[in-house]
């Protein structure tokens, strides 16, 4: 598997929305919204993906080692218009 380099800012203009984790010690999942990410003051659109990898801490098992940790899409679906 290739190591994803892009920072939040080109993942947010490639469509991506969210960020998904999967915590290597209790394979808990975790999908974190970019906007929720960008609250925390260490973290800004210039942040790669590598250094959220580093940076993550599972609240179930406390572990620190992600094993998966992907960038994902969240698609919205259309509403109907009514005739």
């Amino acid at each position: 598997m290739a190591i994803d380099t892009r920072t939040i800012a080109e993942l947010k203009k490639d469509g991506f929305t969210h960020i998904d984790a999967r915590c290597a010690g209790c394979g808990r999942i975790v999908q974190m919204p970019f906007r929720l990410l960008l609250t925390r003051e260490q973290i800004t659109k210039a942040t790669k993906i590598t250094e959220l990898r580093r940076r993550y801490r599972c609240q179930n098992c406390r572990s620190s080692h992600a094993a998966r940790f992907a960038p994902w899409r969240v698609s919205i679906p259309r509403q109907s218009r009514g005739l």
